[in-house]
């Protein structure tokens, strides 16, 4: 059955691929595709902010009248109140980590925000990550093993809530009449706004919902506590699996790729029929240009019975993927009908236009492929992958003679990404049949 963007009109039949928004006071579920449930989503809080930032132009008109002030007041306090809701994530999601890090879990991010990553460090032993929309924010962590699993996990949740009532008692403590005076019709009160956005933010986090993430649908703290409560021992067990997905992923995002493949082999020993972990090292594999050893996993993944239709389109994808560096007629033909039935399946999907561009261009095709290419560049949010995409159309312009093109796109992959292991190819591509090479 296909399922359809109620606002593109792009179609998948993979059950899952598209967010499901349940219209308010209404039977009615609309299908969004991840590039306009993105594009609408970051639309929203942009329309959110306008309006703050209009809320506060007219409450200040309204203390300049000369006219009754009550209301311009009241304007102020409320969006006072909103825009203090931004801060009091932090120690949210701070309360989240710290209690995770000791009960022993590994934390990997604290990010807060949404759409273009502005500012990121290394803090405490995580990556703290701000984005140009500042609204909302997770904390992702793991657990190294089941040990107390569940009373370790629902004190890292509760923990994030707490901080909010946490800030609201220390409000209350050092500035009691100041935090309970809501006469906000009278003057500004940033004291008791701040002690209402944290008991906001604590009961909020605390009603049982899902909600809607660049992630996927995740709960949020009250429904994860309640999930918590009644996790049954065999889901217990399985839990360490994120812990050794997560750290295979991180070192193979540093470039560690002997360190990822032990912890994925580690992983695999104890859980041996993991797809998150095999398609992990499917990937590690193809970082490290073992290419074939790479296509034997994704091979292996693919011919399982019952797999997933999300997880057959990246076996097919990964498998195209390394086709295209194997080379070899029957190989690029593979890839070329492998790639193009991904695309139909899922084009909303940057890795899998990447992949098809990459695919286009080892066939011949280089127009089409870096047109492929450079709306993938232009979709990734990492910039990891845009460096890799990047590198793709620098070889490209290379063979169809536009060195300058090629240059441009070489320089841009190393900025993106020093460590980038598509450059050396890049560099040999630039040395055949160019002067020097001669």
């Amino acid at each position: 059955m296909s399922i359809k963007c109620d606002r593109c009109g792009t179609e998948t039949s993979i059950e899952g691929a598209f967010y499901r928004i349940e219209v308010p006071h209404s039977s009615r579920v609309l299908r969004r595709c991840p590039e306009c449930w993105l594009e609408v989503t970051k639309g929203a809080y942009k329309r959110t902010l306008a309006a703050y930032a209009m809320c506060g132009i007219i409450s200040l008109l309204f203390l300049w009248l000369p006219a009754d002030k009550t209301f311009g007041m009241f304007l102020l306090n409320l969006l006072l109140f909103y825009v203090l809701m931004i801060p009091t994530t932090l120690p949210h999601e701070f309360g989240h980590a710290f209690a995770a890090q000791a009960c022993g879990c590994r934390v990997y991010h604290v990010i807060i925000g949404l759409g273009a990553t502005v500012y990121e460090r290394s803090f405490c032993g995580f990556n703290l990550q701000f984005n140009s929309i500042p609204f909302g924010g997770f904390a992702i962590w793991a657990h190294r093993t089941t040990f107390a699993y569940r009373r370790k996990e629902l004190l890292a949740i509760f923990a994030g809530p707490l901080a909010n009532l946490l800030l609201a008692g220390v409000t209350l403590l050092l500035f009691p009449e100041q935090a309970l005076n809501f006469n906000v019709m009278g003057g500004i009160q940033p004291a008791s706004m701040f002690l209402l956005a944290n008991l906001f933010l604590f009961t909020f986090n605390l009603w049982p919902r899902r909600i809607h993430t660049v992630f996927g649908d995740i709960p949020n703290d009250g429904l994860s506590i309640w999930k918590t409560l009644h996790l049954s021992d065999n889901e217990i067990a399985l839990k360490p699996l994120g812990y050794y997905n997560a750290e295979g992923q991180k070192a193979l995002q540093e470039k560690n790729f002997g360190k990822a493949y032990e912890i994925l082999h580690t992983g695999l020993n104890l859980y041996p029929d993991n797809l998150p972990l095999l398609s992990c090292l499917g990937a590690t594999l193809l970082a490290a240009e073992r290419f074939t050893e790479a296509r034997d996993v994704f091979l292996d993944v693919l011919n399982r019975p019952n797999l997933p239709a999300n997880y057959r389109c990246l076996m097919l994808n990964n498998i195209a993927y390394a086709n295209s560096f194997l080379g070899g007629e029957a190989l690029i033909k593979e890839a070329d009908r492998f790639s193009e039935a991904v695309l139909v399946e899922l084009p909303f999907v940057p890795a899998y236009r990447g992949t098809r561009g990459t695919v286009l261009v080892e066939m011949g095709r280089l127009n089409e492929g870096i047109a492929l290419l450079k709306e993938a560049m232009e979709k990734h949010s990492d910039n990891e992958s845009k460096a890799g995409d990047a590198c793709h159309i620098a070889i490209a312009e290379k063979r169809r003679g536009n060195l300058e093109e090629c240059k441009r796109f070489t320089d841009l992959a190393r900025t993106l990404d020093p460590k980038c292991t598509l450059l050396k190819r890049v560099e040999a591509a630039s040395l055949q049949d160019s002067p020097v090479a001669k």
